[in-house]
């Protein structure tokens, strides 16, 4: 199950790599531990989280693209299988906040790309982000999201793990790390990103709004129309200059399966 990395995607700018995550070994590696001590280093790092610190600056700003130059379409997103509605951000990173507590979330949803500044997003699994939606949109609110592609690999596992409303999944990256999480300001959002990720996608899931999307090859291996039929208005894109495009495959891969199953078999 070998790592993948393409350097040259005709029509695009940005390597593009996936299975990352394809086997335990590697998953290991990248939360610092080593073979056979993984359960134990996630545990670990579970007990004594580590709070985000906030900086001032970060790779992960190197080019600011707002307005019509925030366009989504120029990254490599990719039409998986040929049943998907379409190209699918599928490792995008949403993170957001609690809008009562103001406590962070890092978690997975599928993203379909429906134009330069636009997708269609599904929140079905009804997690955090979910909730946090549904009352911002009680209020007449958009919930601000940062799509975050590509960061450390620690970072990714801990999205891919559920903890109560009370945990922030940055705080348990940080304690894979070793060291808390940097985090820069958003250029138009009042939210902070990992300063050292590859590239962000600034945006609103937008309230009151619904528009059709899927169907998505899914994990259970069967391919699914169901969704919550949310948009995501793109606001800013921010990345490196030399940006790499981080991307899982999905349906019933050991890849998809090995970031939300990893934690579960720690605890």
């Amino acid at each position: 199950s070998p790592a993948v990395f393409f350097e040259n995607v005709e029509g695009f700018d940005h390597p593009v790599l996936f299975n990352l995550f394809g086997t335990r070994e590697r998953v290991a590696r990248a939360a610092g531990a080593a073979a056979g001590t993984f359960a134990e280093r996630w545990l670990n790092a579970e007990a004594a989280p580590l709070a985000p610190v906030p900086v001032t600056s970060g790779p992960v700003q190197e080019v600011v693209l707002k307005g019509k130059e925030a366009d989504v379409t120029r990254l490599p997103i990719l039409h998986h299988f040929p049943q998907d509605a379409g190209r699918y951000l599928c490792l995008g990173m949403f993170l957001c906040r609690d809008p009562d507590s103001g406590i962070g979330n890092l978690s997975y949803h599928r993203m379909q790309m429906k134009g330069p500044d636009r997708f269609g997003v599904s929140l079905h699994s009804r997690g955090h982000p979910w909730d946090f939606f549904r009352r911002q949109e009680e209020r007449g609110k958009p919930l601000e999201v940062a799509i975050v592609i590509g960061a450390h690999p620690a970072l990714h596992v801990a999205a891919g793990a559920e903890f109560g409303m009370d945990v922030d999944e940055l705080a348990v990256g940080g304690a894979l790390l070793g060291s808390p999480v940097e985090m820069v300001p958003c250029k138009t959002l009042d939210l902070q990103v990992p300063a050292n990720a590859e590239i962000v996608v600034e945006g609103e899931i937008l309230p009151n709004v619904r528009e059709p999307e899927g169907p998505f090859n899914e994990y259970t291996g069967y391919t699914t129309a169901r969704s919550t039929e949310n948009v995501f208005q793109v606001k800013a894109v921010t990345r490196r200059r030399d940006a790499w495009y981080l991307d899982v495959i999905p349906g019933y891969s050991s890849e998809h399966l090995m970031l939300s199953r990893v934690a579960k078999e720690a605890r």
